[in-house]
């Protein structure tokens, strides 16, 4: 509910002097004018507050739904992981026409739903072997340290490991 002011100065005695109302008014407009710099002062920290509270929960946002597709793609990948070994067995070669084209269409389509994801296959065949992107489960003869074969796909969204690379390492 908003206060009425007064606009208008009542003399209290008689004897007021103008210079006394003067005084008054002039105390008046101070603490008016230290008021509205008081509620201007709290209305431009509240905008400041939103504004970064606005740009925290975009923030938190974006996180989340890269959190989500996270999950969601690494319940995928053992899928892929299947497809691939079983395009991988020499039975497969013996299905029917109709057969092997469904199986690869299903593998190509989980492909294409990672993708979607931001999620993307990384083939460290050749690089230098790197802790944080992949897992050594066997060593061979062969160039020191560098990775020979992969022997389960590493996988990245967004240029975060998701899924660290199974590879053979030289010694």
């Amino acid at each position: 509910m908003e206060e009425q002011v007064d606009d208008e100065i009542v003399l209290e005695d008689e004897d007021e002097t103008q210079t006394d109302t003067v005084k008054k008014l002039r105390e008046r407009l101070k603490k008016a004018v230290a008021e509205k710099q008081e509620y201007l002062e709290g209305w431009q920290r509240a905008r400041a507050d939103f504004a970064n509270e606005k740009r925290d929960m975009e923030a938190r946002r974006g996180e989340l739904v890269a959190d989500v597709k996270a999950k969601v793609a690494e319940k995928l990948l053992p899928l892929v992981d299947t497809f691939k070994q079983a395009l991988a067995q020499e039975s497969f070669s013996k299905l029917d026409d109709s057969w092997q084209k469904g199986i690869t269409s299903l593998q190509d389509e989980a492909l294409r739903v990672l993708k979607e994801l931001g999620v993307e296959p990384f083939n460290p065949i050749g690089e230098q072997f790197d802790p944080a992107s992949m897992h050594a489960v066997r060593e061979m003869e062969g160039e020191p340290n560098t990775v020979l074969a992969v022997e389960r796909q590493g996988f990245k969204m967004n240029d975060k490991v998701i899924r660290e690379a199974y590879v053979t390492v030289g010694k």
